[in-house]
């Protein structure tokens, strides 16, 4: 008996193929050859073939050593601060500013002699200003000079977004400070005056919408701070936030909110000025800590038994989790999800859950660390050694 061709059958404009027969064999023919094989054991092979595949993509990725030494002819001018992480990071001194690849490659270099540095990155933009007297404030983009920053008092704190807007916050004649912003072709744009408040630090938002300017005011041994929000659109300000009893020391817009940190607690805030929530310190002294991930807020602090505490917050203010160290934590950096803390010689991975995921060890102090985004690589600096280390 002749058994019947399969045929391709075309019903409402559907195709539909030819049912397999139940635990039957295939045959097919390729080039007047046929081979037969059970659809049931091919589609085992062709998923554990695809496995294996995928194990070995992901063997391939892992490098063969923890720890690579980097040759990035370091300068003199005292340690190297890394302010940020993310594809390529921005690392400075007192004389050298530069850039390095994830490949541990030396993007670009500049010569920048300052006595006391301030250096400021967003995306491709680098503001560097010094805070030591000399007025002096430069923007680059890639590695190239942009423009000088106009200026003749002393800086006390310079700020850039992504658009390549700059503020500088400094002495002023007659108020005790001033803030001045420029647009990306160096006009200026709005002026501040503090008024009774001396300006502690500045920031502007991503999208150039807003500046904020903390001040702090002090009558007698009582300190007191405030936030001025200017909506730099309206060129007016919107909002002042009184925050008594703390000195604020840093602020940061980030996804559209501003964190400040102060002396006392944490604090997010629309980009507005609307108080979004307050975390207290609880009288414990921040050390080290960075705002700058984008994801996560993470503080260096210490429990009533003298222990290091690495405290992990999400961008809303809520406590992801907490790890406690068995060693001092002399630096931290955090890049989205990839959080890294580092004692005098030993590096260590914390999840946002805070478990401590990996550990690799450096042949040298490590006086600056940051973090590359996406690779699970982070870079070491030393007094005058650098090396790449792998923490994924």
């Amino acid at each position: 008996m002749q058994r019947k061709k399969k045929k391709w059958n075309l019903k409402k404009g559907k195709l539909a193929l030819p049912a397999l027969p139940k635990g039957g064999s295939v045959t097919v023919s390729v080039f007047h050859r046929r081979f037969s094989f059970y659809p049931g054991k091919l589609a085992i092979l062709v998923i554990a073939a695809l496995l294996i595949l995928v194990l070995l993509v992901q063997l391939l990725s892992i490098p063969a050593h923890r720890t690579r030494a980097l040759d990035l002819n370091l300068a003199a001018g005292g340690n190297y601060t890394l302010p940020s992480g993310g594809r390529d990071i921005v690392m400075y001194n007192k004389q050298n500013i530069k850039a390095v690849s994830q490949k541990g490659a030396v993007l670009w270099s500049v010569e920048n002699a300052m006595s006391r540095p301030q250096v400021e990155v967003a995306d491709s933009y680098v503001l560097a200003a010094d805070l030591g007297g000399n007025h002096a404030a430069v923007l680059y983009r890639k590695g190239q000079k942009v423009r000088d920053i106009p200026n003749n008092k002393d800086i006390i704190s310079a700020k850039v977004n992504k658009k390549g807007m700059t503020a500088l916050a400094t002495a002023a004649d007659g108020y005790k400070g001033q803030v001045v912003v420029y647009d990306k072709k160096g006009r200026e744009q709005f002026r501040l005056s503090s008024g009774e408040g001396y300006i502690t630090d500045i920031a502007l938002s991503e999208n150039g919408h807003y500046l904020a300017a903390a001040q702090m005011l002090s009558a007698g041994e009582v300190a007191d701070s405030k936030i001025q929000f200017v909506d730099l659109y309206q060129k007016k300000v919107v909002r002042t936030v009184d925050r008594p009893d703390c000195v604020i020391g840093e602020l940061r817009y980030s996804g559209g909110k501003l964190i400040a940190v102060s002396d006392a607690d944490f604090c997010g805030f629309s980009g507005s000025g609307r108080l979004l929530y307050s975390v207290s310190f609880a009288g414990k002294k921040p050390g080290k800590y960075d705002i700058s991930g984008g994801r996560y807020l993470v503080f260096v602090t210490g429990d009533n038994r003298g222990n290091t505490v690495l405290e992990i917050y999400t961008m809303s203010g809520k406590c992801k989790g907490r790890y406690l160290s068995d060693s001092h934590i002399s630096e931290v950096a955090v890049h989205k999800d990839m959080i890294v803390a580092a004692s005098q010689r030993q590096a260590f991975r914390i999840s946002p859950g805070g478990k401590k995921k990996k550990s690799v060890l450096c042949d040298h102090d490590m006086k600056g660390i940051g973090v590359f985004g996406g690779s699970g690589a982070m870079l070491a600096v030393g007094a005058s050694e650098a090396e790449m280390m792998w923490l994924r």
